[in-house]
């Protein structure tokens, strides 16, 4: 039996031409349904994942931490006035890499409107830098009020989403900032999203220039980020160690990863459980792989039994039921493959529309009765990002339907090894 007699056995192993019922091949439909629908998460996983921890550190890098943070000492001398603190700042773009530096002093406040007060973090930046900082602009949404006033109104501030629902203000309101050192009022030009809501939930922007007097320098943070070339962490080394060549002791380097290490793990554990979880699924599902040819090999017991007495070899059996077994992973696998994909392309809209139907009935029996509820966001911007970015990736796709096929025929060796054992004299004696 060679192995063209293999294919053409396994054919009529998952076609027979006989109309009887067998629930074997049942079992066999039913193994690759089972298939298709494990496989179809998978592929929106692999889609998705990917594509929305980017996204996350997208804006960490681009409005956090930037490429480098260059971290000045609070006693040092550049840090008294504004002038010496941006001209230092400016002095950074002259560094063969670096194409952009922007100064900048945080600090730990108590922010507060006329009935409610919350914690924040004060991020003193210069005027340009939502104007000339190409990240910002494509990164930040504003949601609420004129960002461009900023750049010349005294006394104002861009305030995060967060924050303005928290203090419940909006642009056009007075915040008052509280520090250790002064309490002084700011109006709220604009409300700001970077669409990642842990990222952003206690920014307030305001202007540089105006951080001197207010904020006190042992109680802040004096940075400057700095935008490089590429965000690959080989060449940010080489560009760090050159920096720190220039200016030795006066300044502290941290690379985005550095800065954001707790993040980025929390990223890269969530992507593997999330992986790992959908692979489980997928093995669970592949077993009833095995389970059908087993019931396959039971049923075809005296077909085998005369195969292997006119000459098959017990290798060419047990080929025919892996084949069986492989295409039971391929066929689940094609079936899968394009509604995986449509669904991950679509998948905004699907999460909106599953989102008003689980606050349908909830809604509806409050208003019913007279009571507010709060609707429940199953893409909550506290956690994820507002919007899921979908990003197709066809290595990453044929690799996975290559694991799901591969799976499919591991599971199958078992019961394909069994029918080519199966003895001719003990079938024939049994019937």
């Amino acid at each position: 039996m060679n192995v063209k007699s293999s294919f053409i056995y396994a054919r009529r192993l998952l076609f027979p031409k006989t109309g009887t019922r067998s629930q074997a091949r049942m079992s066999i439909i039913g193994s690759i349904i089972c298939i298709a629908l494990s496989v179809i998460p998978l592929v929106s996983v692999t889609m998705v994942s990917d594509a929305m921890f980017d996204g996350m550190t997208e804006r960490l890098i681009a409005l956090s931490s930037s490429h480098i943070q260059a971290v000045l000492s609070r006693s040092s001398s550049l840090v008294k006035d504004y002038d010496t603190f941006t001209e230092y700042a400016r002095g950074f773009k002259n560094i063969e890499g670096v194409t952009d530096s922007f100064a900048e002093i945080d600090c730990d406040a108590l922010s507060s409107s006329r009935n409610f007060r919350t914690g924040s973090k004060i991020r003193a930046v210069e005027r340009r830098l939502f104007e000339e900082n190409e990240d910002f602009k494509k990164l930040l949404k504003v949601s609420d009020g004129d960002i461009s006033s900023f750049s010349s109104g005294r006394n104002t501030c861009i305030i995060g989403e967060k924050i303005s629902e928290t203090l419940g203000i909006t642009s056009g309101d007075s915040i008052r900032l509280i520090t250790t050192s002064r309490v002084k009022s700011f109006k709220v030009c604009a409300v700001v999203s970077s669409g990642y809501q842990e990222l952003d939930a206690l920014w307030i922007f305001i202007p540089l220039d105006e951080a001197f007097g207010f904020l006190a320098s042992k109680n802040c943070l004096h940075s400057i980020f700095l935008k490089a070339q590429s965000s690959e962490i080989k060449y940010l080394m080489r560009l760090q160690d050159e920096i720190d060549f220039q200016y030795a002791g006066r300044v502290r380097l941290y690379r985005w990863d550095e800065a954001n290490a707790g993040q980025f793990e929390n990223f890269s554990s969530t992507k593997i459980m999330l992986t790992f979880i959908m692979m489980l699924i997928v093995l669970i599902s592949s077993i009833n792989i095995s389970s059908a040819l087993v019931m396959l090999v039971m049923e075809r017991r005296k077909e085998i039994a005369i195969l292997k007495s006119l000459g098959a070899k017990p290798r060419g059996i047990t080929l025919s039921f892996l084949i069986t077994g492989g295409f039971c992973g391929l066929a689940g696998t094609l079936i899968a493959l394009p509604v995986g994909i449509v669904l991950s392309l679509n998948i905004n809209s699907l999460v909106r529309i599953a989102e008003k139907a689980v606050n349908f009935f909830p809604l509806l029996i409050s208003r019913m009765n007279g009571n507010s509820i709060s609707e429940i966001h199953l893409m909550d911007p506290a956690y994820y990002l507002q919007d899921i970015p979908v990003r197709v990736e066809p290595l990453k796709i044929m690799g996975t339907c290559l694991f799901v096929i591969i799976l499919s025929v591991v599971v199958s060796i078992l019961p394909s090894i069994k029918a080519g054992k199966e003895r001719p004299l003990d079938t024939f004696r049994k019937v």
